[in-house]
């Protein structure tokens, strides 16, 4: 049972942390956790929680959904992850510069 999803949002890279309780699934080990159906790799994992770094995905939002090596599965269910749209940085002025230069991002 999926007690937490923390952070709620991110994008790719954001380490997540899932708790709970029973996450193995009644097996010994988490082999593989999804976050809105994309694969996510695994920091670690106990029964209790397991860290997962969050992989290339698009906008939207959607279950954990971890799978024990006994193929048990573990669903988040109404916890879910909000993947956010990449940011884009199209332009940065002055493009050279001294130390104390004030420097301009946008996009």
């Amino acid at each position: 049972q999926v007690t937490g999803v923390a952070p709620a949002r991110g994008q790719q890279g954001t380490l997540v942390t899932i708790s709970g309780q029973r996450l193995r699934g009644g097996g010994a080990a988490v082999v593989s956790v999804t976050l809105n159906g994309v694969a996510a790799r695994i920091d670690s994992e106990s029964a209790t929680s397991t860290v997962v770094e969050a992989g290339v995905g698009s906008a939207g939002t959607g279950m954990a959904v971890l799978t024990a090596d006994t193929g048990a599965i573990v669903r988040s269910g109404v916890l879910t992850f909000e993947y956010v749209a990449l940011g884009a940085i199209n332009n940065v002025a002055p493009a050279t510069g001294q130390l104390d230069t004030r420097v301009t991002v946008s996009g």
